[in-house]
């Protein structure tokens, strides 16, 4: 797949910029480099692999036209990754605060895939929560949500300097987030087919809820069902021709380990074509 070859190189590039740098635990003691806008985008940069995509590095007056930090800058204004002050300035020299580095970069994740759909929103368990600015406050949950940014003894300090040391640490934690197939891609999302015909479609809906679709070949159908995940597995909730409800749960095969082969069990219906503790098996169309 297309996309998981451009994780794996991203992941082995940011494993050859661990090698050169040691290891830091935020918070500690060491002799750090302020982290500024110019070598932020100049790392993340290097971890995608050949852009040809439009560039705006002649957007900024204070931006050599050429050069690496050129090249960064210019893709990184082009995907609104980072912006400039609105004078034509950019400010490379300019150090970036732990809470711009989180938003920086969760606007990059994004164009992976990642980000918050629905409701998202959790309390952040830290003493300087609260200093969090507006802006910066889905990128900063997002990326505590998901281990990216670690609190200091201080806490989460969202207006301290970022370092170049924890700017390494922050883009391995992220790579590996970015490179684990479970966080972008939902595996019951997808078509599926039953041995006799009978299908099985499962999407995402605008809440962050899934959609169930199911046709069971010369049997019985619906389309309105909606899913939630559960301990079990997918569980839904549609509706019988006469409007009663009809509760199930969709699990995959403990030996599937490509998860394409899962079971739809039907746990609670009055509808007569549908009773209780009717299961039925799919299989993922691949196409």
């Amino acid at each position: 797949m297309k996309h998981k070859k451009l994780l794996s190189i991203m992941l082995a590039l940011a494993l050859a910029l661990s090698l050169a740098i040691p290891a830091f635990a935020e918070g500690a003691e060491s002799e750090s480099k302020i982290l500024t806008r110019g070598k932020f985008v100049t790392e993340l940069f290097k971890l995608t692999p050949a852009w040809d995509g439009p560039s705006e590095q002649d957007s900024f007056d204070d931006v050599s036209a050429e050069g690496e930090l050129a090249l960064a800058v210019g893709w990184a204004a082009s995907l609104d990754i980072v912006k400039g002050y609105g004078d034509r300035r950019f400010g490379p020299d300019d150090p970036v605060t732990r809470e711009q580095m989180a938003t920086m970069l969760y606007r990059n994740a994004k164009l992976y895939g990642q980000g918050f759909q629905g409701m998202w929103y959790f309390p952040l368990e830290y003493p300087d929560a609260a200093e969090v600015s507006d802006w910066a406050d889905e990128a900063m949950h997002w990326a505590v949500m998901n281990d990216i940014i670690l609190g200091t003894e201080r806490g989460l300090e969202p207006k301290a300097t970022a370092t170049e040391e924890q700017l390494e640490e922050v883009l391995l934690r992220w790579l590996v987030t970015v490179d684990d197939p479970t966080a972008d891609e939902d595996p019951y999302i997808g078509k599926f087919t039953g041995e006799d015909g009978s299908t099985l479609e499962i999407g995402l809906t605008e809440n962050a809820t899934h959609s169930v679709s199911l046709s069971i070949v010369r049997l019985a159908s619906f389309d309105d069902g909606e899913g939630v995940m559960s301990d079990g597995g997918l569980s839904f909730m549609a509706t019988d021709p006469n409007g009663n409800p009809i509760y199930g749960m969709i699990s995959f095969d403990d030996e599937d380990l490509d998860q394409n082969t899962l079971t739809v069990a039907i746990i609670e219906s009055t509808w007569e074509l549908l009773p209780d503790g009717t299961e039925f098996s799919f299989t993922r169309i691949i196409l």
